[in-house]
């Protein structure tokens, strides 16, 4: 039989190994990252290409590591498609381009915004959440 202060360093205990374990899970899941060349920029790991590929090879690369990200710093695949029948913009999870934000990138980035052939070869990033499941 035990004291109900007992119990409650039992209960702690209990709680604190199981933090330990889950700290350790998450170490090891961020050291794998690391090594695999993604870099954290809080909230994200992005993964920046070294070499240049076509837009369906970036985009299947980035589905195996996740997604194209909307971020970009050099000529780069963002993860921005053009649809050829509605000829709307979306991203490659299918949420549209707003109005507001085209009209934003093109005022800010004058003549560096360039739709281009598929079949060309660009670097890309990739980006994962990092709530999002470690694949």
């Amino acid at each position: 039989f035990l004291h109900p202060g007992e119990k409650l360093i039992r209960v702690v205990a209990v709680s604190f190994g199981l933090l330990c374990v889950l700290q350790a899970a998450a170490n090891i899941t961020l050291r794998l990252y690391f090594q695999q060349g993604w870099v954290y920029l809080h909230p994200s790991f992005y993964y920046i290409s070294t070499t240049e590929k076509s837009w369906q090879a970036s985009r299947d690369d980035c589905l195996q590591r996740d997604d194209l990200t909307r971020q970009f710093q050099r000529l780069t695949w963002i993860g921005l498609r053009n649809e050829t029948i509605t000829r709307q913009w979306t991203w490659v999870d299918g949420t549209p381009l707003t109005k507001r934000l085209f009209s934003l990138f093109w005022h800010l980035k004058a003549n560096c915004w360039n739709d281009r052939l598929c079949s060309a070869e660009n670097f890309w990033i990739c980006e994962k959440n990092v709530t999002q499941k470690i694949k």
